[in-house]
């Protein structure tokens, strides 16, 4: 994941914007809630984001006082590239294991998903059927 990480991002900032590609609009608070820190150092991350031109902020449609955060076209498409490479090196990691093995982390991986809520369920098959298309 680290070495698909686009140039000059940090794992927070990433992880920021993996947030705002399945939750467009989100506000600060949001951001600073997933990424685990505090707003004034989530402002930071996002001032850095914005000066990327990979986020960008705009006014809420049900508060004018509030700002929403958006990915940028540039964003977007900056998070999806690395998004990709680092699940085609995950598919590329687990490619050598048997399928017995692979099951094994595809359960785990599940498992993890309904504890932390992530996209766990997505993510095995695409490794699975990556894995499979190899052999």
């Amino acid at each position: 994941m680290r070495q698909h990480r686009l140039a000059g991002l940090s794992v927070p900032q990433f992880r920021a914007m993996a947030l705002l590609s399945f939750s467009p609009q989100a506000s600060l608070s949001c951001v600073a809630d997933y990424i685990g820190s505090s707003l004034p150092a989530a402002s930071r991350m996002i001032d850095g984001l914005v000066s990327k031109k990979l986020v960008g902020r705009k006014e809420c449609c049900h508060d004018r006082r509030q700002i929403s955060l958006v990915l940028t076209p540039l964003g977007f498409s900056a998070f999806i590239e690395s998004h990709q490479a680092a699940r085609r090196q995950l598919s590329e990691q687990l490619a050598g294991l048997s399928e017995n093995k692979k099951k094994g982390v595809i359960e785990a991986m599940r498992c993890l998903g309904e504890i932390f809520g992530t996209d766990a369920d997505r993510l095995p098959r695409d490794i699975l059927s990556a894995t499979e298309n190899r052999s």
